[in-house]
């Protein structure tokens, strides 16, 4: 039996709403079935004053899901420059529709993903009194600490629940984040088995394991099953193909396999890119030594530099003590990110060049610390306009400006260890990992121009521990026998 459902349902990135330890925990069965609260979405936290928003009365609370036929992910809005429609609801409500003219609409706010809602309803999974509240509570550990939820959805498998379609997404899910092989086609042929069209709140998933494995067939058949939600544009997921990619021969697949093509440590070969401005320092020194970077909310700061003009297969990799602003102004995130580019012409800064690869960590007005990402690049677009992922990422928070970074409080609401990033890029593939845990395998054409790095900040800190580029010297891939998942 195939299931029908509704696109009208928002997609959105994997954190859920924090519960305060002296607020009362949401009836999401009441909520289910009285109100048109989707699965995922943005939730607002500020509307704009005199905005388009404020004018057809949407108000903090409300959680936005749809632009015109695009189920809206958080990131990638599609503006078209005409009027469109615009989907919300109010928190408690019921959809509403308004027409939105180009331009800004006048708000900010956060991502959340909330599965269960999405089971309560009947749109997946199967429902048995039995296990519903079982199922609910090991989707809410899925969303937000996946090693305890791999542990409960065990427990939801020993009441009966069956093999089926929301199986298949938390296994899929927690092997990800657990550094296990992705079960990625298992859960897609069942996904395609049992429902026509894809159910947004797996297109999401489905759209961001593909990536993280480096699917390419799975990435194409969702741009083409709907074109207006996948954020990869059809000339982009073209052009990879051709390219293509095989996630279980890659050379840069694992960071073991990256670390056994290892050559010259060349992090004191960076050279300072020349912008023309004489007034502008990116400090591009201070990326060869262990340094610290401060940044309050809406003023960033860059360090960049170039590679070696010859050098294009390479590992960059860093070790980072990581902080957060609380926001008092909500119109900015904090956030940092590790940027790869392709340079521009001469007299240009770096940052307007192709992006080839950017990952880093951040929170977003006081919601969980996520890591955001994106990867790949294309000879058809100067970025490549896919999701920046957001999973759950313990981040340590500050009101002031800290004047020492030893003091970082480090107990079990901060992050009390350090973050690794690596970006990888070798031959037609680029690959990202945080705390090893990949989030990109896909093919990039960089055109052989010389290629830079850059860390930008906003409303972030971090104390930079190590941080090495290593260039990638063994043309031949290394293959190491994928790990077999446990059912």
């Amino acid at each position: 039996m195939i299931r029908s459902c509704l696109l009208a349902i928002f997609v959105s990135c994997l954190v859920a709403e924090a519960v305060g330890e002296n607020e009362t925990k949401p009836d999401w069965e009441k909520i289910a079935k009285e109100t048109d609260e989707p699965a995922f979405g943005l939730v607002v936290h500020e509307v704009f004053e005199n905005s388009q928003a404020e004018k057809f009365g949407m108000e903090a609370g409300a959680t936005i899901f749809q632009l015109d036929d695009q189920s809206f992910y958080g990131v990638g809005l599609k503006r078209n420059g005409l009027e469109q429609a615009f989907f919300y609801v109010p928190k408690g409500g019921r959809v509403k529709r308004e027409i939105v003219q180009p331009g800004k609409i006048g708000w900010v706010g956060a991502a959340m993903f909330r599965p269960w809602l999405a089971y309560l309803r009947d749109e997946i999974g199967v429902r048995n009194e039995k296990w519903d509240s079982a199922v609910v509570e090991a989707l809410e550990a899925v969303v937000t600490d996946p090693k305890v939820g791999h542990e409960k959805w065990k427990q939801v498998i020993e009441l009966g629940y069956p093999q089926d379609d929301l199986d298949g997404m938390v296994k899929a899910l927690t092997d990800w984040q657990l550094k296990k092989p992705i079960r990625l086609r298992p859960f897609w042929d069942q996904v395609v088995a049992g429902f026509d069209p894809v159910p947004p709140v797996y297109f999401y998933v489905l759209e961001n394991l593909a990536i993280a494995k480096g699917d390419l067939e799975v990435l194409a058949a969702l741009q083409e099953s709907d074109p207006a939600t996948a954020l990869l544009e059809p000339e982009v997921v073209k052009e990879w193909q051709e390219i293509g990619i095989d996630a279980k021969t890659s050379p840069i697949s694992t960071l073991k396999k990256v670390r056994a093509l290892h050559g010259e440590n060349v992090t004191k070969k960076l050279a300072k890119w020349d912008d023309g401005s004489s007034n502008v320092n990116y400090r591009h020194e201070s990326l060869v030594k262990k340094w610290s970077s401060i940044s309050r909310p809406g003023y960033p700061a860059r360090h960049e530099a170039v590679l070696p003009p010859d050098l294009v297969d390479f590992h960059m990799t860093v070790e980072m003590i990581c902080i957060a602003f609380e926001h008092t102004d909500n119109h900015y995130i904090s956030q940092l990110r590790w940027m790869v580019y392709e340079a521009p012409e001469a007299g240009e800064r770096l940052r307007y060049g192709k992006q080839v690869a950017w990952i880093g960590v951040g929170r977003e007005f006081g919601e969980t610390g996520a890591v955001y990402y994106r990867a790949g690049s294309s000879t058809k677009t100067r970025r490549v306009n896919h999701p920046s992922i957001q999973i759950p990422q313990k981040v340590a928070n500050f009101t002031e400006h800290p004047k020492d970074f030893s003091k970082i409080p480090k107990d079990p609401k901060n992050l009390s260890r350090p973050l690794r990033i690596d970006i990888v890029g070798f031959g037609d593939e680029v690959a990202l990992f945080a705390d090893g845990v990949r989030y990109a395998l896909v093919p990039r054409s960089i055109g052989g121009k010389q290629l830079g790095i850059s860390m930008q900040n906003s409303g972030c800190g971090m104390r930079v521990r190590d941080f090495k580029v290593i260039a990638l010297g063994k043309k031949e891939a290394v293959k190491v026998p994928e790990e077999k998942a446990k059912p």
